[in-house]
């Protein structure tokens, strides 16, 4: 379902005419990203070994933090 959001805002991003239908594909995409990383992290600790759960779960927020530098530093 929230793929399905995702996919919504990306058309609705590629088929504006005016600014206010853009601006409303950009809080949709915000909103569905925002659920799906926020999923991605609660499965990434679910499914860690117990005993590493938390270095399993350190290197997932360090690789999302590192890849928005990359992107910030390669523009």
């Amino acid at each position: 379902m929230r793929m399905l959001i995702y996919s919504l805002g990306i058309l609705f991003i590629l088929f504006s005419s005016n600014f206010g239908m853009l601006l409303t594909g950009f809080i949709i995409v915000g909103i569905a990203e925002g659920q799906i990383l926020l999923l991605h992290g609660l499965l990434w600790a679910e499914n860690a070994p117990k005993e590493n759960r938390a270095r399993h779960c350190g290197v997932a927020q360090v690789a999302w933090g590192l890849g928005a530098a990359v992107v910030c530093i390669t523009r």
